[in-house]
């Protein structure tokens, strides 16, 4: 996990959001304290799309 400083975090938003997506998670600390963890959130599978042809199958009893 990598600790920036909130001033660094401050300094560098969109470089630590990149590094957000690519790390595990990123700590963020005041005065070498952690105050807050960032991690990204999963990507979801896109949901079906009505009329779009699955590889489904029904049993029937």
């Amino acid at each position: 996990m990598l600790n920036i400083s909130v001033t660094e975090f401050e300094s560098h938003f969109n470089q630590t959001l990149s590094r957000v997506e690519t790390e595990k998670e990123i700590m963020i600390t005041r005065l070498g304290e952690p105050i807050i963890r960032l991690s990204a959130v999963k990507k979801t599978l896109k949901p079906l799309q009505p009329g779009r042809v699955c590889n489904v199958v029904a049993h029937h009893q």
